[in-house]
């Protein structure tokens, strides 16, 4: 049998930042998709304010909103895989 998809109302999301520079309404549209399912009651559909995504610096400026909703910075070189992926 194949496995279900888990969707997103199945899970606890929420304090996340939505943002589509090419859709500027998707966010807002995702959040009002997924709020009367009980998820996402504290997140937001904003810019979130990176210093310079054009040159892949995705740290936050100071004043994001996803700092305002908890977010703490971390080194992003140290995450993700490590050593070979795959079997």
């Amino acid at each position: 049998h194949p496995k279900e998809p888990t969707l997103l109302r199945q899970c606890l999301a929420d304090y996340n930042v939505y943002f589509s520079a090419s859709d500027p309404n998707w966010g807002q549209a995702h959040l009002d998709a997924q709020r009367p399912h009980g998820v996402e009651q504290h997140s937001l559909a904003t810019d979130p304010q990176f210093r310079d995504p054009a040159h892949g610096d995705y740290r936050l400026q100071d004043g994001s909103p996803a700092l305002a909703l908890g977010f703490e910075p971390f080194d992003a070189t140290a995450a993700g895989p490590r050593g070979p992926v795959g079997p």
